[in-house]
């Protein structure tokens, strides 16, 4: 996001983000659009944070009197299954690359193809291992994971991603899927993002 920007909290128990738009450039009033419109001068005006409870492309920009005085940036947030979920590092993440703490992971939020854009949560020297909780048995069709790789910067994607799925979190001795997909990308590439 450029001169806007967004961020995305969990609402508590429900499968919902609270919404957060600021002014980067520190005049004018936001206008967004939820329907992948770019915002004109009469889409909605920002005021405070909203819920979105479906996957949304917002598209925001600042206006000063009746011109739009930014660039138009674009968001997709995603509504997912593991919203309200708990999520338990067994490595840390580099504090270099937060991702934005704790709740990156299922946040809503992709990283863009910047490195720097502060969406990124990275890992120095150890594998990624976590445990998304969901607290509950729910049906799951798929897994998505982003992954960045910046060779000028030392950023390379993982060897491979490894998922499983258990009924129980304390017995994690058996799972009831485990799949692993090899990265066939060489670390020659420059710069990707998958």
């Amino acid at each position: 996001f450029s001169n806007v920007d967004l961020n995305t909290s969990k609402v508590a128990d429900k499968k919902e983000f609270l919404v957060e738009l600021s002014n980067t450039i520190g005049f004018g009033e936001i206008r967004y659009t939820l329907d992948g419109n770019e915002p004109q001068k009469n889409s909605l005006l920002y005021t405070s944070p909203f819920t979105l409870d479906q996957t949304t492309i917002i598209k925001a920009a600042t206006f000063s009197i009746n011109d739009r005085y930014s660039e138009i940036s674009a968001e997709k947030v995603w509504i997912h299954k593991s919203i309200a979920a708990d999520i338990h590092f067994r490595t840390e993440f580099s504090e270099k690359y937060t991702g934005g703490g704790k709740d990156a992971l299922n946040n809503g939020l992709r990283g863009s193809a910047n490195l720097s854009d502060g969406r990124w949560q990275g890992y120095s020297n150890d594998n990624c291992s976590v445990t998304i909780d969901l607290g509950v048995e729910k049906e799951i069709n798929s897994v998505s994971v982003g992954c960045l790789q910046a060779v000028g910067s030392w950023v390379f994607y993982p060897q491979d991603v490894q998922v499983a799925l258990f009924l129980d979190l304390p017995d994690e001795s058996e799972s009831i899927f485990s799949g692993t997909i090899e990265n066939t990308i060489s670390q020659r590439t420059p710069e990707s993002q998958t």
